[in-house]
């Protein structure tokens, strides 16, 4: 397995499993078809084919759109992702339906290519991840999930084949070099102008394919050194955008980026974050009769594989009482209460924030990104949504949601 030769790093966590864990993969799948149905509403081959009467336009950008939702559910993910995938290369491919004519036309196949691919590579997901439609109500929140060891690896190589195979065709590409017939003859300022020009436009390209051919180099160095990963990762996401953002300036797709993104996410690895370290766990407080506590208490234990971040107790119990002074218990809200291992009491969006951090991986990273938000309107949104949680998610029939037995000491009374 890669994950167990994990070189260590401050920036690993090397006793958790590998790549991403149920509600991380889910995420990432929910990012995946929402590119899709964004592709197929946006993407001039699907309105093309919409328009010239295609049989595209009536058969695979509906099953694309159909395949997408289902994908989004995570119903049957094996299954309906290598589907997707066919589907979404042919309605948003320009080849083999009809030739590159148009300056944006390989701009455009090499876009399709990318979707459809991210769109595939779920299909090596395991099956129903938390937060997928078959997950809902199981008796186990994380149901036994384990990202396979060795697809981030995969998804790293190929990344960086594609990266070097992308800057030898710019390299070794003949239109990429200017053309003699247009430059200007004759001598004088004129062809010393075009001269400059054309080597300015030589030497662009052939920086761009030195960068390509050094990135994927770069990726497959960090296959073994894996203290590197998160680093040549980030800066493959950079440089892919930017060529993305190239290739549509030439005359691309909209969302020509979309597939680059996911296809990067699903090489993530969550250790690469760690998570915040304390003396001892964070007690979590909740409001035992709301619905929707309970399955925030569910989504910590599902995305907490090491038990290491909280323990549980509803708002009220013997330990609350033991652990919140009377003083404080007045001004504290009715529906989640985090105390820290210091005696820190954290409400509303502060709460969220550090069971965020202490989650770790894609988690933390959201929480660094709410952090940015004002906490006036965070908090705002967080009392808007507890003031409606028992009519979005009802109310609980026990004070503890229904947990298997190695779960349930988690919590205490």
């Amino acid at each position: 397995m890669v994950w167990s030769r994990v070189m260590p790093s401050p920036l690993n966590d090397p006793d958790r499993p590998p790549g991403l864990r149920g509600g991380e993969a889910s995420v990432v799948r929910a990012l995946v078809a929402l590119a899709v149905l964004a592709a197929l509403g946006l993407h001039p081959e699907v309105r093309a084919s919409f328009g010239g009467g295609s049989w595209r336009g009536f058969v695979a950008v509906p099953a694309s759109a159909l395949l997408a939702v289902a994908l989004l559910l995570g119903v049957a993910t094996p299954w309906i992702a290598p589907l997707t995938a066919i589907a979404v290369g042919m309605a948003i491919t320009p080849w083999p339906f009809r030739g590159f004519e148009g300056p944006g036309a390989f701009a455009s196949a090499a876009a399709g290519s990318w979707l459809p691919y991210a769109v595939a590579s779920l299909a090596l997901v395991p099956r129903s991840p938390y937060g997928s439609w078959p997950a809902r109500g199981r008796l186990d929140p994380g149901g036994g999930f384990v990202w396979p060891g060795d697809l981030s690896g995969v998804l790293l190589g190929t990344l960086a084949f594609r990266a070097i195979a992308i800057g030898l065709r710019v390299f070794l590409d003949p239109t990429a070099r200017p053309d003699p017939g247009l430059l200007p003859v004759g001598g004088g300022p004129d062809e010393a102008l075009g001269l400059l020009l054309g080597a300015f436009q030589r030497s662009m390209n052939e920086g761009w394919a030195g960068i390509g051919i050094g990135l994927g180099v770069l990726l497959l160095v960090s296959l073994r050194a894996r203290a590197l990963g998160p680093f040549v990762l980030l800066l493959s996401l950079g440089v892919h955008l930017a060529g993305a953002l190239r290739m549509a300036h030439d005359g691309g797709p909209p969302l020509v980026g979309s597939g680059i993104v996911v296809l990067h996410l699903l090489a993530f690895d969550a250790r690469w974050i760690r998570k915040r370290r304390a003396m001892a766990q964070d007690h979590v407080f909740y409001d035992g009769t709301c619905g929707l506590c309970h399955g925030a208490v569910r989504f910590i234990l599902s995305e907490d594989d090491d038990g290491s971040a909280a323990r549980f107790a509803p708002l009220g119990s013997v330990t609350f009482e033991h652990l919140v002074p009377p003083e404080a218990r007045a001004s504290l809200p009715d529906s989640i209460v985090v105390r820290t291992p210091d005696g820190r009491l954290l409400v509303r969006s502060a709460a969220i924030l550090r069971i965020l951090s202490r989650l770790g991986g894609l988690w933390r990273g959201v929480g660094a990104l709410l952090g940015l938000v004002p906490r006036p309107l965070r908090d705002l949104a967080y009392d808007g949504i507890a003031k409606v949680r028992k009519r979005i998610a009802g109310t609980a029939k026990a004070a503890c949601p229904m947990l298997p037995p190695r779960l349930r000491g988690r919590f205490e009374a």
